[in-house]
């Protein structure tokens, strides 16, 4: 007797899941500390400058990402970027994106310290410590603590950060939605029509840091494997989320601190409007920086593993120790930190992806499920955009 075939109805659900995965890791990757600097720029530039700065950056890391997808997908090897750069430009660009990849991940790990840090101590509070000639403020000791556990996370790697990553963004998108709701008091007419050209390249370099996540690309097709036919659209919709999620807050917040806002946006809220307020946004912010710090470390630690060849346990000494001894070095101005990464190293990187782009229409060894056009002129305007952003940084440093 021959048995009916059953219905795949687990496989069907399994791919669903590994498509919101994918989303969830983007996300998860892309918000991070950018999001709590946002509200803080935009209150220099004014509220219309500073939304079109994040427009156009959306659109602009939008483009650069799809484009990075489509390179993964015309490489039969796994890579992490800087091997991407090598296969298609050669020996000087994979040490050239190493270097500067790993020179903004360690700032941005750096950033998510700080940020973490600063929060807890508001939070948590703590004594002050005097150890030999330094000072040991809560900062400090809660910022190591983070990375120390957060560490934990990055060596256990992408199987554990599929687990949790869908559900912390979910998290994260329902606290920003209750913030809104609850939060909500209003613009300043004076906002609306402030219009601060002086600060138009720190808001610049800022949105650029929050919005950049090209390092998930790589993990998200891994996590796709079978489906690769859906990245472009897990991209797009992982970007509109962020989109979303950015204006979302970054208005919210200006309604309640206005010209007054803090650099990390949610320590500002506490006297504004309530414990309520404070803690809820500042477990956004913990949640928020997690994500990122998890994705980030673990994109990095695989620089060194997969493309370097270096054993995982030296890797993610390589991942971790370093941030964490210039953090305690002093090394802790959070929107400098932000605007010279996402300037500087994210238009470096930019650039390179580009370059990338073009060699892999021509070199590629794999039929890609998805193909763009080859966008020369789209391509260009991006090369001047983030060659002016890294110019200006370099010489007028915030």
């Amino acid at each position: 007797m021959i048995k009916p075939k059953l219905v795949d109805k687990p496989n069907h659900i399994d791919q669903e899941l590994g498509y919101w995965q994918a989303v969830a890791i983007l996300v998860g990757t892309v918000i991070g500390a950018g999001i709590l600097g946002i509200p803080y720029v935009v209150s220099k530039t004014g509220l219309v400058l500073g939304l079109v700065i994040i427009v156009i950056i959306f659109l602009a890391l939008t483009s650069k990402s799809l484009l990075l997808a489509e390179v993964t997908l015309r490489t039969r090897a796994s890579y992490q970027l800087p091997g991407y750069a090598g296969a298609y430009l050669g020996p000087w660009a994979k040490w050239l994106y190493t270097f500067v990849q790993v020179s903004a991940s360690y700032g941005a790990i750096i950033a998510y310290i700080v940020g973490v840090g600063t929060i807890l101590s508001e939070i948590i509070g703590g004594p002050t410590y005097q150890l030999l000639n330094l000072t040991i403020n809560p900062t400090i000791y809660w910022g190591v603590a983070f990375a120390a556990l957060g560490g934990m996370v990055v060596y256990a790697g992408l199987i554990l950060l599929r687990k949790i990553e869908l559900w912390l963004t979910i998290f994260l998108a329902l606290i920003v939605i209750i913030l809104a709701v609850i939060g909500w008091n209003g613009i300043e007419k004076q906002l609306i029509a402030k219009f601060d050209y002086a600060y138009l390249f720190l808001a610049y370099g800022t949105v650029f840091f929050a919005f950049s996540g090209a390092s998930a690309i790589p993990q998200m097709r891994r996590v796709l494997k079978g489906q690769e036919n859906k990245l472009a659209s897990a991209i797009v919709t992982a970007k509109l989320i962020i989109f979303v999620i950015y204006i979302l807050f970054t208005v919210t917040v200006l309604s309640i601190t206005g010209l007054h806002t803090t650099e990390i946006a949610t320590v500002g809220l506490d006297g504004t409007f309530g414990l309520l307020m404070f803690y809820l946004a500042n477990i956004l912010a913990l949640f928020t920086i997690s994500t990122s710090f998890f994705s980030l470390g673990l994109a990095l630690k695989n620089v060194y593993h997969l493309d370097y060849k270096i054993r995982n346990s030296y890797a993610w000494l390589f991942t971790m120790v370093p941030p964490t001894i210039l953090f305690l070095m002093g090394l802790n101005d959070f929107v400098g930190i932000l605007n010279f990464i996402g300037a500087v190293g994210g238009g470096i990187l930019g650039v390179l992806i580009i370059l990338i782009f073009w060699q892999a229409k021509k070199k590629g060894n794999r039929n890609p499920e998805f193909s763009l056009p080859e966008l020369k002129p789209l391509g260009w305007i991006l090369i001047v955009m983030f060659l002016v952003g890294i110019l200006y940084t370099l010489v007028h440093p915030t």
